[in-house]
């Protein structure tokens, strides 16, 4: 099973919780949970979520904190939605890991620290 979550831990743990019931009432609870679509934007305008604003630094921030707390509630596997900023998508041109030149943001050494200390 498979979800996408771009919201505050509070939702986070409401999804998850409505994925497992879900998935168990159906017999199947016993099947992994993905989140396979996840991110914050670094543009402060687009930074909605309280103690997550600030530009870059909030958007590592954000996931520092909630790529971690995905895995912790259970999701086996938990990948961030896009590599590189970009205006294809106006709701997400800031999403990236890497600016428009492809030059890392914070959050790209973030996500790399948290890949390299997650077994």
């Amino acid at each position: 099973m498979n979800f996408h979550t771009y919201s505050t831990q509070a939702e986070m743990q409401r999804t998850m919780d409505y994925v497992r019931s879900t998935l168990a009432r159906f017999g199947v609870g016993d099947r992994p949970i993905w989140v396979t679509e996840t991110g914050y934007s670094s543009d402060p305008a687009d930074q909605a979520h309280p103690g997550y604003q600030g530009g870059p630094g909030a958007q590592a921030r954000w996931l520092q904190d909630h790529l971690p707390y995905l895995r912790q509630l259970g999701a086996a596997k938990v990948f961030w939605f896009k590599l590189y900023d970009g205006s294809e998508d106006p709701g997400a041109a800031h999403h990236g890991l890497l600016d428009e030149l492809l030059r890392p943001k914070p959050a790209y050494y973030a996500y790399r620290d948290l890949v390299r200390s997650t077994p």
